[in-house]
């Protein structure tokens, strides 16, 4: 793993309908996406479901891509 990139932003941006995604970008670093909340408080708060649905993932060896096409 290089980095982990979070970024906060406006729900229709998200790549489909959900207050969270998150992928591996080209270079092995985690991108993971919020959908700004109208407090910080829970913009945090979702963001804690991909970090650890990532983390238990990847221990587990379970592609993200697989998680996409569940999804």
């Amino acid at each position: 793993m290089h980095k982990i990139i979070i970024k906060i932003i406006p729900h229709n941006k998200q790549r489909y309908d959900s207050s969270d995604d998150f992928w591996v970008d080209w270079k092995g670093n985690w991108q993971f996406r919020v959908s700004k909340m109208p407090k910080w408080e829970y913009t945090a708060c979702v963001l804690i479901h991909p970090l650890v649905e990532g983390i238990l993932t990847h221990k587990k060896g379970i592609k993200w891509e697989d998680i996409d096409d569940w999804d």
